[in-house]
């Protein structure tokens, strides 16, 4: 609606200027140099003031799997090797959302075993490299390990003293 209303007044301002009928008799610019000068303004306007989408979040970004014989170890229980693992939710762990969940999934982090065994720094980088760094990934190998051991009574509590996954 605004860029509406400025197009109606550049052309309004154009018409009552006079700019559009000129007799020879008169110096100065011919209409057609005026309409150049408008244009040249309400493209530097619109340039100025268009609407610009937000910027887009990049969840999609190709995160590198992790290298590590820790975490593959912790991946295929033993006995069972030919049966695919399920993902955990990563997100039963306090400051792990969503995207950290599908970040960390890509990354090849997929079970609560195998994010125990990652440092935080380690996860950190995971987390750096996909454009996540306000998070603080401390806690989370201590939360995890007792997610894997089942221990969820102990978890809730521990998450008890926890705001927002860092220690109180």
């Amino acid at each position: 609606m605004l860029r509406k209303n400025w197009l109606l007044m550049i052309l309004l301002a154009t018409l009552i200027s006079g700019c559009a009928q000129q007799t020879e008799t008169t110096s100065g610019m011919p209409w057609w140099g005026w309409v150049i000068i408008i244009l040249v303004i309400f493209v530097l306007f619109w340039l100025v003031f268009r609407s610009r989408p937000e910027e887009e979040v990049k969840t999609n970004q190709t995160v590198a799997p992790i290298e590590d014989e820790a975490v593959r170890a912790a991946e295929i229980p033993t006995g069972v090797a030919s049966a695919p693992l399920q993902p955990d939710d990563l997100t039963l762990i306090e400051g792990i959302g969503p995207k950290i969940n599908t970040i960390l999934h890509t990354a090849g982090v997929n079970t609560f075993a195998q994010l125990a065994a990652l440092e935080p720094e380690k996860i950190m980088n995971i987390l750096t490299a996909a454009g996540i760094r306000l998070a603080d990934p401390k806690t989370w190998s201590e939360q995890a390990r007792m997610a894997a051991a089942g221990e969820m009574e102990r978890l809730r509590a521990y998450q008890d003293t926890l705001k927002g996954g860092r220690t109180a």
